[in-house]
């Protein structure tokens, strides 16, 4: 488990609707101890307050839960979730909800 931050920036596409944010959160990590199928299951939530949230937003919540396969020392095939969503002057904005299908490669 690991605690940190995240930078944001988004530029909604509207006039003078940008958004920018400093969000803090936690991220957690499971490696399935078994060698012929080694699994890897993470999830992480992050949120900037009002204090923390410029431009046009008030504030902003992301999380997600990924499961992974490792195929190689660094690089590992995953599916999951993820949640992002900008609270801006007048309403919200959901950026990302969307299911995630992908490849991480670590250059360790």
């Amino acid at each position: 488990m690991s605690f940190g931050s995240r930078g944001y920036v988004a530029l909604l596409g509207v006039e003078n609707a940008d958004v920018f944010g400093l969000a803090l959160g936690v991220e957690a990590e499971f490696t399935v101890p078994v060698k012929s199928l080694p699994l890897r299951l993470s999830a992480s939530y992050f949120y900037a307050p009002d204090i923390l949230a410029f431009g046009d937003a008030d504030r902003i919540f992301d999380w997600d839960v990924n499961v992974g396969l490792q195929i190689r020392d660094s690089m590992m095939v995953y599916t999951g979730v993820r949640y992002l969503q900008m609270d801006t002057r007048p309403g919200k904005r959901e950026v990302d909800d969307r299911l995630h299908v992908g490849v991480r490669w670590n250059l360790d």
